[in-house]
Parts: C-alpha cells; structure tokens; sequence
C-alpha cells in the first residue's frame, strides 16, 4: 500500500490552492488535501485547526504524514488529534509568514498597536513540527531575522537558543509553477514579439498594497506624458471591496493603452495573454516567491524586479545591472534602455533561468524530504 499524505490547509485559495493542487498531482505519494475556504484569514489561523482537526480525525485511513502551511495553528491542530494520529510527523510548509510580513496600511493591528498574536502562532507552529520548508531562501533568511527581533519584545523567557534549533529542521522548498503541457515545450521566438505593435506591459498580481501599484501605474502615466507608446494587461486577482483606488484611477487614465482588465478565470486565456507580453515592470514591496513573476518570466517576458524579496535569486547576478533596480527613480531609465534595445532583450534566456521551478523539475526534491521524515520517525 503506498504512502499517504494529507496536506491540511485553513485558506484552500490562490497560491495556497495552486501548490496543494500541484504537489499534489506531480508527487509519487498519494496526496489528500483538507482544507477550508479561502476567507476570513484571522479566524482560520486562531480557529481554523479545530475544524480541521475534526475532519482529520474522520479519516478512514491513517496517514504517514501531515503538511500543514503556515495559516495552520499546528500547536492546536495537534493538540486536538485522536490517539492513534498522534505519532503522525508534521511538516510545516511557510508560504508567507506574520512575523516578518508587512502589515496592511488598512489592518487595525496597525492602529492597535499590534500584539504579534499571530506571529506568536507561526512561532509555536514551528516549535511543534518536525521539520519546516521555505519557498525561497530569501524567506528563510527574513523569518529568522525577524524571529529573533520579535521575541525579544516578550519580557522573559524568550528562549533565544530556539531559532537556532527551528534553524536546524529547516530547508527550502520552491514554490513552483505548473504550466500546461500544451505551454511548457512552445520554443518561444528569440525576437520581439512586437513588430507590429507597441511594447504590452504585463501586470499580473494581485491587487493589493504590498504589491506597490501605485509605483507601477504611475510608472506608466510618466511613460503616456512623454508620448512612449505601449500596452498595457491587467489581470491577477482582486478583492472588489479592498482593492487600492489606483486601479480605477489607472482604468480610466490609461483606457486607450489596455488591451486588457480583469481576472482572467481561464487558465489557457492566461498563458495565452503571458506568451504575448513583452515587459513584465513589478513594484512589490513584499513578495516571499513571486509566482506570477516566474510564470511570466517562463514565456520569457522581459523582467524589470527590485532588487529586494525574493526575485534576485530568479535572475543570475551577471544580468540583474540591466534587469533590476535599486529604487524607484532607476525605472524609467532601466525602462528606456530596454525600450531603445529590446531585441537584445528579448535573447536574453529568461525561460532557462526559471525551468527548475516547473513541478517536474522539483518535485523528487520534495518526495525526498517527504519519504525522509516518514523514514525519520519509524
């Protein structure tokens, strides 16, 4: 009989889902997700371990292994476990993390002078797995930074040897992309794609604040002052109550450059609109992996990243002078140049330095720690 897995997620949504869904389908081990949906992220950190509990425990088999992610209060999901799944090991996969995130300029925690309740929860989380996975280096690196910065805002028994310890049962583990098998083998020209037409700007984030597009957009609105022709595509998922006022601004001040705007619910329609992209200019402030940035560097749309998070380790370090900048006043000459050349640009291997995040490419590195830990606690 083969090894089970159950990956227990609180916000089965976005990224979230994504990786569930591919690990789930490229690994050798027989994967089950339980999850939640994707809403209310507070209350399935704090609550969400006891309803998953519940549905862990209904089980009609025992698994070999759990995956939890970060948005899982793990200390309270174990605690809640029957018996017989007690002996279970737990690896603890961090897509983001509330200890070294950003808060929202909107999050009351802010105004409230925030108590690190849920950076506490991530904490305890780690302290209870028996091993821990990163999406990229750049986050392992930030979370024990910030690890150690925030324990010593607790007034005694900080238990400082402890990042060193959880430092010990951690690795990387990237977060990967899926491409469709009708996408992934298209050699794509090494000219470009705009003979006809001006360069199309991609944006395909989430709209959010700690995606930064107020620098994007008006990153544009200098380019449409000075009479630079270009397109533009929109797209990437959007919260309507929540999503920074920028973007209608953007809508209507840009209408004559978009060739596109809005979520695109087909994932063929997507890959389609990133094979025609040109630019890929991203702006965010925090960004852990950056999937969509590998997704459309993959269809070697030409990246323009800060040079910050995690997107210098998707870019050799020999062209990050012409692919990255240092801050925000270096765009638009980065931009010009890529402009007045962008036939040079276009040969650059983009695809090449981004193939080894594709799932068939990572995923006997994930089986390995997987079959690993289920060997560690026989």
């Amino acid at each position: 009989m083969g090894k089970k897995v159950v990956i227990v997620e609180p916000y089965l949504g976005g990224s979230h889902a994504y990786w569930a869904k591919s690990l789930q389908q490229y690994s050798r081990f027989e994967i089950s997700i339980v999850g939640l949906k994707a809403r209310f992220w507070k209350w399935r950190m704090q609550g969400g371990a006891i309803s998953l509990a519940e549905k862990v425990n209904a089980l009609p088999y025992t698994p070999d292994l759990f995956i939890a992610t970060d948005m899982l209060h793990v200390a309270l999901f174990k605690s809640l476990l029957k018996p017989s799944f007690a002996h279970i090991p737990i690896l603890l996969y961090f897509h983001e993390n509330q200890i070294s995130y950003p808060l929202s300029i909107n999050d009351t925690d802010k105004t409230a002078r925030r108590d690190n309740h849920y950076a506490f929860i991530n904490y305890t989380a780690a302290l209870v797995a028996d091993a821990i996975a990163f999406n990229s280096v750049y986050h392992y690196n930030s979370f024990f930074q910030a690890l150690s910065d925030t324990l010593q805002k607790y007034p005694d028994e900080v238990n400082k040897e402890h990042p060193k310890m959880l430092q010990s049962k951690s690795s990387v583990l990237a977060a990967g992309i899926n491409i469709p098998p009708e996408f992934e083998d298209i050699p794509l020209p090494k000219s470009t794609k705009t003979t006809q037409n001006a360069p199309l700007f991609m944006w395909n984030h989430r709209w959010e604040y700690d995606k930064n597009p107020e620098v994007f957009f008006q990153t544009l609105f200098s380019l449409k002052e000075k009479g630079i022709a270009f397109r533009l595509a929109v797209c990437g998922e959007r919260n309507e109550k929540h999503q920074p006022p920028i973007f209608a601004i953007a809508r209507k001040k840009l209408a004559e450059h978009i060739i596109h705007w809005g979520f695109l619910e087909n994932e063929n329609a997507y890959f389609e609109l990133l094979k025609s992209a040109d630019i890929l200019l991203v702006t965010a402030q925090q960004d852990f992996f950056g999937i969509s940035v590998v997704e459309a560097m993959y269809f070697d749309c030409i990246p323009l990243l800060p040079k910050r998070l995690a997107y210098c380790e998707h870019i050799p370090e020999s062209y990050q002078p012409n692919l990255m900048y240092e801050n925000d006043d270096e765009i638009l000459p980065l931009l010009s140049q890529i402009f007045s050349n962008i036939d040079v640009y276009k040969k650059m291997p983009i695809r090449s330095w981004v193939e080894k995040y594709l799932w068939r490419n990572l995923v006997a590195t994930y089986d390995c720690q997987i079959a690993a830990l289920m060997n560690k606690k026989k």
